[in-house]
C-alpha cells in the first residue's frame, strides 16, 4: 500500500502560553464580560418583556442559525476528507 508517514505538527510540542497569551485572553475575558453585562442589561430593562411571538421568532432564529452552523462545518469536513481544499 502506499502509506505515507504522519506529518510533524508546525507548532513545537510543548509552547508556553507566554505574557502576550495572558494578556490577549484577558482582554477577551474583558470584552466578554462587558458584552454579557449589557446583554443582560437590554434584557432586563424591558418592562413588559417579549411576548410569546417575539420568542418564536426568536426560538426559530436559532435554530437555523444552529442548522446553518452545523451545515457548513459538515460541509468543511467533508470537502477535506475528499481532498477538495487542498
Amino acid at each position: 500500500m502506499n502509506e505515507q508517514p504522519p506529518r510533524e505538527s508546525p507548532m513545537p510540542a510543548k509552547k508556553r502560553f507566554g505574557r502576550p497569551g495572558w494578556l490577549t485572553a484577558g482582554i477577551l475575558g474583558a470584552l466578554f464580560a462587558v458584552a454579557v453585562w449589557f446583554a443582560f442589561r437590554g434584557w432586563t430593562s424591558v418592562p413588559n418583556g417579549m411576548s410569546a411571538g417575539g420568542y418564536a421568532i426568536m426560538v426559530i432564529g436559532l435554530a437555523f442559525l444552529a442548522l446553518l452552523g452545523g451545515g457548513l462545518m459538515a460541509l468543511m469536513f467533508w470537502s477535506h476528507k475528499n481532498g477538495y481544499d487542498r
